[in-house]
């Protein structure tokens, strides 16, 4: 039977990964020892695998195939006012609109996304 046990991302840069992942988005360390390598980080019942890479990949979103991450909340406008004072890459300076759910973007440093979404009622 096979289980979830995390998600891996590829990083360029650990530490600037860390960074925006913690300081920018709320997770947490929770395991370091293979550093320079990797690290885990973790959100509610979410773990990531911040794996480095030599470098980064430039990534055409949305239109290029790709894995992204969402994330929930049930205050976008609020989420949206906090990642511009953490200054982090947004891809919209405004909510967008899909079928199920209003949603930001925002890029790691190595340009992997992360949408933040709001479900419609």
């Amino acid at each position: 039977m096979l289980k979830l046990f995390a998600l891996q991302v590829s990083v360029h840069d650990v530490e600037a990964a860390r960074d925006f992942y913690v300081n920018g988005l709320g997770f947490e360390v929770i395991g370091d020892d293979l550093l320079p390598q990797a690290m885990y980080v973790k959100k509610d019942d979410l773990t990531i695998i911040l794996n480095k890479v030599e470098q980064p990949k430039e990534i055409t979103y949305p239109d290029q195939s790709q894995m992204i991450i969402n994330l929930v909340t049930t205050d976008l406008e609020g989420a949206l006012a906090d990642l511009k004072a953490k200054n982090l890459n947004l891809l919209h300076e405004s909510a967008q609109e899909c079928p199920v759910a209003h949603y930001i973007a925002v890029a790691d440093p190595s340009g992997n996304v992360i949408e933040i979404i709001q479900m419609k009622d």
